[in-house]
């Protein structure tokens, strides 16, 4: 017989074996929120504050894998009573739309599997594109579609309060974001 290990001393699939066979299984994440890194992509990538500046470039993930590996990640958090959903990412979320709406199209179907409802499903984004159409010829906007799949929480990088600011942080490339149409465009998400 081997020796007895704390689940935290296991590696993560082992842990997650271990959270089934446990009968406080149902309350393992039950405190805890998922965050799910969608991707290191971002269609400007250097903001002085951004993380994959500061880490080398490495290639992701397609979305077909990449949704094929949080299929299992999102059933054990589910099921271990986890309710908080967070997209992020140390890029844009919606800068790799075929993850970022499958994972949204993932997170419903187990929802709905499971017959459980979210806390929290949120999105941080740093906003532009927000407006954009989907795809091209599309009416539908990104919030459009968000909304669709039940995101009701978008937190917004606001890099600084002057022209500026925004220059000293994030470069002049970064678009001004009409703030006032993204609220009336998010009415439901505020």
């Amino acid at each position: 017989m081997g020796e007895e290990r704390r689940p935290e001393e296991m590696p993560s699939m082992e842990r997650h074996a271990e959270i089934e066979k446990t009968p406080e299984k149902e309350k393992a994440f039950a405190t805890e929120e998922m965050k799910i890194e969608v991707t290191n992509v971002c269609q400007f990538g250097r903001c002085r504050f951004c993380s994959p500046c500061f880490r080398p470039t490495v290639e992701e993930a397609g979305a077909e894998e990449f949704l094929k590996k949080m299929e299992g990640n999102l059933d054990t958090y589910l099921r271990g009573g986890g309710r908080k959903i967070i997209l992020t990412g140390g890029g844009e979320p919606i800068d790799a739309p075929k993850k970022f709406f499958g994972t949204l199209k993932l997170i419903n179907k187990k929802l709905k599997g499971l017959g459980v409802n979210l806390d929290l499903l949120a999105v941080y984004s740093n906003g532009v594109g927000l407006l954009e159409p989907v795809s091209k010829g599309s009416d539908k906007t990104f919030v459009d579609e968000m909304l669709e799949y039940g995101v009701r929480d978008l937190n917004i990088s606001v890099h600084g309060l002057t022209k500026e600011e925004r220059i000293e942080i994030a470069g002049e490339y970064i678009q001004l974001i009409k703030l006032s149409s993204l609220q009336n465009g998010c009415r439901a998400l505020v």
